[in-house]
């Protein structure tokens, strides 16, 4: 099954997934104003030459519910489902933590653990976060694919409403959130990675990275 054509939330077998990603990451964040998200994402292996924006991305699997503990344990559930190389979430949610210890204490479902993003300290977070994926999503230079999510749904209708985005903060529209930290980081994770590839001298640390830990996971499914 090709990651381009699948339907959200369609199983890709893992060896599909790695002849076809770059990277699968997933994103969370958590109930606010609105309900919580998580979403899984999946970047090709191809790259586009003529632009420095070179990879497409996919939203692969999504899940919304505004109960803390339900969206963790479909995180689990994701996790298991996908085996992303990490998630990306919120950074202190006492809460949230706690919830996710139990969790894997009680059961049994994947091994989720989230890695905290500095985007959410971020001033303005909401013209910043809105911009990305405005640009990402764009017609013309579309390089984000929705497949019809529900992140897709909020930031039509932010671009229509006469709500002041700059008035936003986190907590406000969840799904927007938790989909801009995981492509946003890993856009940028990525590119780090290649500049730092291109250096003279360069060592390989591959087999001790995100990308290596998250392709043995699947590897052993």
């Amino acid at each position: 099954m090709d990651i381009k054509t699948a339907d959200l939330g369609d199983t890709i077998s893992h060896l599909e997934l790695g002849n076809q990603c770059k990277a699968i990451w997933g994103g969370v964040s958590w109930p606010g104003k609105r309900p919580g998200y998580a979403v899984v994402i999946g970047m090709g292996q191809e790259p586009h030459f003529d632009s420095y924006d070179t990879y497409d991305t996919y939203v692969m699997d999504e899940f919304e519910c505004d109960r803390l503990p339900t969206l963790i344990r479909q995180c689990g559930v994701l996790d298991k489902k996908w085996c992303p190389d990490c998630w990306i979430g919120p950074l202190e949610n006492d809460a949230a933590d706690k919830l996710i210890q139990e969790t894997k204490d009680r059961f049994s479902e994947g091994n989720f653990s989230l890695t905290p993003t500095l985007l959410t300290e971020m001033d303005s977070l909401y013209p910043y976060i809105v911009g990305k994926l405005d640009e990402l999503t764009h017609p013309e230079r579309k390089r984000l694919w929705l497949k019809g999510a529900q992140a897709g749904s909020y930031l039509s209708s932010l671009d229509e409403a006469e709500e002041s985005i700059a008035e936003l903060g986190l907590g406000d529209y969840p799904a927007l959130e938790a989909l801009a930290f995981v492509v946003i980081e890993l856009r940028d994770h990525i590119r780090i990675e290649e500049e730092v590839a291109r250096l003279p001298q360069h060592h390989s640390c591959w087999n001790d990275n995100l990308f290596a830990r998250g392709m043995e996971r699947r590897r052993r499914r």
